[in-house]
């Protein structure tokens, strides 16, 4: 009976180390797994902290491109404000000194009165009317230009009677 009862505990203590090792097994597979899971899992933590910062870089970028877009956006609006409040003010600047215009000032202002080209058929007309009125102009020196020669030729011819007049009188003439 007692052998007996040897024999079943040494089979149970077998059984039991065979168990045991069959535990250890295991044991050894699963924390390896673990490891490996624990490696996985900080690799993904370190991608997902390396993407939320590109992710963050990328929002920052798109935030300055936007910005930078409606700058670029508006300062064309700017810029045509600001011109149209000069040529305003020097087109008021203009109107006021209108006696003052040459009919180039007056051509140069009919066409900028509508920008959508009507009025420059009369540009056209006043620029001949201005060819016309240079050449009265041209004529009106030149006639200018004659009766001062004629002037100048009739003084010289009074200064020459004048001079023989003296000459003749010095001469027993007179």
């Amino acid at each position: 009976l007692k052998c007996n009862r040897i024999a079943a505990l040494k089979r149970e203590l077998k059984q039991r180390e065979a168990d045991k090792e069959s535990l250890v097994q295991q044991l050894r597979l699963k924390r390896s797994a673990a490891q490996k899971m624990h490696r996985r899992l900080r690799r993904m933590q370190h991608r997902l902290s390396m993407d939320e910062t590109m992710f963050d870089v990328m929002l920052k970028a798109t935030n300055n491109v936007k910005s930078v877009c409606e700058k670029a956006e508006k300062l064309p609006r700017k810029y045509r404000r600001d011109l149209q409040t000069v040529y305003q003010r020097k087109h008021k600047q203009l109107e006021i000194e209108w006696r003052e215009w040459s009919l180039a000032d007056i051509i140069v202002w009919i066409c900028g009165l509508d920008r959508s080209g009507r009025f420059k058929k009369y540009a056209t007309r006043l620029q001949k009317l201005q060819e016309l009125e240079e050449e009265e102009e041209d004529e009106e020196v030149d006639e200018d230009e004659e009766k001062e020669e004629r002037r100048n030729g009739v003084l010289q011819l009074h200064e020459k009677e004048e001079e023989e007049g003296v000459n003749d009188e010095h001469n027993g003439m007179g």
